[in-house]
């Protein structure tokens, strides 16, 4: 089988072809060399579905332990259940607080301004 070969000069455009071989002794193309079965497509699914659930257990987790930590969240816990949006948010807010304080917390701050 021959092919067209453009080699380009500055002189002039010369074509000519060139034999690059017989198709047939060319190799099948193929995409992988390993082949893949449902069995591993399946365990790759239970797989990232556990990676997935100690991920959101994570996030659970930590929200708890804000919702713990920040004073605003703790007293607000007994009367309903918190989103998880409304723990951030008073995780936000707290820290701003105490940013703005010089990292003085609520407590602390209530007895400087009642002892000025």
């Amino acid at each position: 089988m021959k092919r067209l070969y453009d080699e380009t000069s500055s002189d002039s455009d010369l074509e000519e072809l060139i034999d690059v071989g017989i198709e047939e002794h060319y190799g099948p193309v193929t995409r992988s060399t390993s082949p893949i079965t449902t069995s591993h497509i399946l365990a790759r699914k239970k797989r990232r579905g556990v990676i997935e659930k100690r991920r959101r257990d994570r996030i659970n987790n930590s929200l708890s332990e804000l919702r713990r930590l920040v004073p605003s969240a703790f007293e607000k816990q007994g009367s309903s259940k918190l989103e998880k949006a409304e723990i951030l948010q008073m995780t936000v807010d707290h820290l701003k607080l105490l940013h703005a304080t010089g990292g003085k917390g609520k407590i602390e701050m209530a007895i400087l301004i009642l002892t000025c």
